[in-house]
């Protein structure tokens, strides 16, 4: 595993949902050269999707040159995969923010990055994840501590967590990856 390849997959891509979750997977993989060789089989187990659907989604990221295919070039004919985000000159995504610029929830002047990265929040986060066991309340898996994540419902109470708990959902690392790619509705 890459731990380049993933940062660059988290901060460049201009992928979403299933493609978005491809160039994860495919960065999971990658050796310290760049080079992932998985094979659309183990792909398809790791996404949960089947081996067509991730074999259309390969040929969709090559089109968008933010995944480079080597065709037959790895060890016993597999394919190559390279991510190819760093000679894009894809910009770096804007931070999700409100309408009253840097700040969430309007009322709390807490700038919103500064504070999920706070040992103040951290202490927060640990005691939601405590409290349900580390387990996702999508999936109902329980997961690691370091795999589990509190993701925000809303930002109104954006520092008073603990007074307002229904605005925490402990997720798995996998769901909340879903729901941040997509960044559709509220749990």
């Amino acid at each position: 595993m890459s731990i380049r390849d993933l940062d660059r997959v988290w901060k460049y891509s201009r992928q979403r949902g299933s493609k978005f979750l491809l160039l994860l997977a495919i960065a999971d993989y990658t050796n310290q050269k760049g080079n992932a060789f998985p094979a659309v089989k183990t792909l398809a187990k790791k996404m949960r999707l089947s081996d067509r659907q991730v074999s259309r989604l390969i040929s969709s990221l090559a089109d968008t040159k933010e995944l480079k295919v080597l065709k037959k070039r790895g060890p016993h004919g597999t394919n190559i995969y390279r991510i190819n985000l760093w000679k894009n000159k894809a910009k770096r995504l804007k931070p999700f923010t409100s309408e009253q610029g840097n700040t969430y929830g309007g009322r709390h002047k807490h700038p919103y990055y500064s504070y999920i990265n706070s040992k103040e929040w951290k202490k927060k986060s640990k005691h939601f994840r405590n409290q349900v066991n580390y387990k996702c309340a999508v999936c109902g898996k329980r997961s690691k501590p370091k795999d589990s994540h509190c993701h925000h419902n809303n930002y109104d109470y954006l520092g008073h967590e603990i007074e307002h708990p229904e605005c925490i959902v402990v997720l798995c690392w996998g769901c909340h990856t879903l729901f941040e790619t997509n960044r559709g509705g509220i749990l």
